[in-house]
């Protein structure tokens, strides 16, 4: 072999060699001739890994961000309240002022249903109500937190002469499939619109508990209530 054919053969050696290697098989084939689209897509892929590894990094960190914020609000604000050092008034502007997405925090959960008990015990349910309905709004009905609060939120709403937000509430509830005191949901909707003398959707909720949940309390206690809606003229 000459020098010039040598060093022919060098030059052609990297994607030459390459070539014949992968032409060895149908798949090695292919992906030689769409090396450059091969490549495009695991950068995009790479990108977007780092993208979503970024993304739940930022959400971690926020997490935590809103928990410290909790974490103070708790020590200065509402342990203030339960202590008598601070007035229910002083309170709920602080806590109105807080943003919606501290609201939403899981953390925020066990501060905001101990609250609302003390408010309520003090006579203050239509703030205790107030403080709920601010979680309530902010997580959302298909969010999984929704189980804690709904039905503590309800019962101040219907205490509080709200038998429709109660009602909304409840049903929501249940549209969204929450398994958590599922029969207390539909007994307390039959209860509500017993209330409202809507004795045809009383019946419904009172004969689903019944029906799907038999040897519950519940189920003696819908009974009961069956008894006092009146027979379909």
């Amino acid at each position: 072999m000459s020098e010039t054919t040598a060093n022919n053969a060098t030059t052609q050696a990297p994607e030459a060699t390459l070539q014949q290697t992968l032409d060895k098989t149908d798949f090695g084939h292919w992906m030689f001739e769409h090396r450059k689209s091969f490549i495009a897509a695991v950068v995009v892929a790479f990108v977007g890994a780092s993208g979503v590894l970024l993304f739940k990094q930022y959400q971690h960190k926020k997490a935590q961000e809103r928990s410290a914020e909790v974490h103070q609000f708790e020590t200065t604000v509402a342990a203030e309240l339960r202590a008598g050092k601070l007035t229910p008034a002083e309170f709920d502007a602080k806590y109105k002022a807080l943003p919606t997405e501290l609201k939403a925090s899981p953390s925020m959960l066990p501060t905001a249903l101990q609250t609302a008990v003390y408010l309520d015990g003090k006579g203050e349910s239509v703030m205790a109500e107030g403080v709920l309905k601010d979680v309530v709004t902010a997580i959302g009905a298909k969010s999984p937190l929704y189980v804690l609060v709904a039905h503590s939120y309800a019962a101040l709403a219907e205490k509080n002469g709200k038998s429709d937000e109660a009602i909304k509430t409840l049903e929501a509830y249940i549209a969204e499939g929450h398994k958590v005191m599922l029969p207390k949901a539909y007994l307390d909707l039959g209860r509500l619109y017993l209330a409202k003398n809507d004795n045809a959707k009383a019946k419904t909720n009172f004969d689903y508990i019944i029906a799907n949940y038999p040897n519950d309390e519940l189920a003696k206690m819908a009974r009961m209530y069956l008894q006092q809606v009146p027979a379909a003229q």
